[in-house]
């Protein structure tokens, strides 16, 4: 009985480092994906640029997907497409 219990934590410890790395993975792709979407604001705003309206306005969209965020700020349908395909 003893064994078993050992087995099974390591596979918990397997699952755990599985789930951490799909979810550093998910991080790095969704600062990736904030960080295009912060310079494409930034180059549409020129020199009135603030980094607190950026946020002002990307928190007010609230959980949307990034695709719909980006359609919303800039009246693009590309990136929504693409996500829809």
């Amino acid at each position: 009985m003893a064994k078993r219990l050992i087995c099974k934590g390591k596979e918990v410890a397997s699952v755990q480092s599985i789930v951490g790395a799909t979810l550093t993975l998910l991080s790095i792709i969704l600062i990736m994906d904030s960080m295009r979407l912060l310079g494409r604001y930034r180059d549409s705003q020129g020199p009135g640029f603030r980094l607190g309206a950026f946020h002002d306005q990307l928190i007010g969209y609230g959980t949307l997907p990034l695709s719909v965020i980006e359609w919303l700020m800039f009246d693009d349908e590309s990136s929504l497409r693409e996500a829809l395909r």
